[in-house]
């Protein structure tokens, strides 16, 4: 998703307001794509808190043997908004603890409570993060 122009950031947006803007800056999509999209914006604004822990990584289906993961993060910051940015606009700051490995993908699923997973950055309750942590180092 490339959004140009500024993106309104307004305390509570839903996810449809979030989708008509999507659709005004990002022409030629599918209603399936910007719908997704915004959900996304929407969840990464609003839903995500300053101090959630979230776990980086690539998106898996229950045929893969093996997650790659990137690393764990903290959140520290509200969203803001960044005009002049080349990368994405809409950011917030986090404390990264980077390691990239591959795990086991029913592990994981096990884990996170989801045998099948198309996002990337899973915000977790403090049980699943202190879970795969100590599975990650100690394994």
């Amino acid at each position: 998703m490339r959004l140009v122009g500024t993106f309104p950031i307004i305390n509570g947006q839903t996810e449809s307001e979030i989708a008509s803007v999507i659709k005004r800056y990002d022409t030629g999509r599918g209603d399936n794509y910007i719908n997704s999209s915004a959900k996304k914006v929407h969840t990464f604004l609003w839903k995500m808190k300053k101090g959630d822990n979230v776990v980086l990584c690539d998106g898996y289906n229950n045929k893969q043997e093996k997650v790659y993961l990137y690393g764990f993060a903290e959140i520290t910051s509200k969203p803001r908004y960044e005009a002049n940015s080349d990368w994405w606009k809409i950011k917030r700051d986090a404390d990264l603890c980077l390691f990239e490995r591959n795990v086991s993908r029913e592990e994981l699923a096990d884990i996170l409570g989801k045998r099948q997973c198309r996002g990337t950055i899973f915000n977790l309750e403090c049980e699943k993060y202190l879970k795969l942590r100590s599975h990650v180092f100690n394994s």
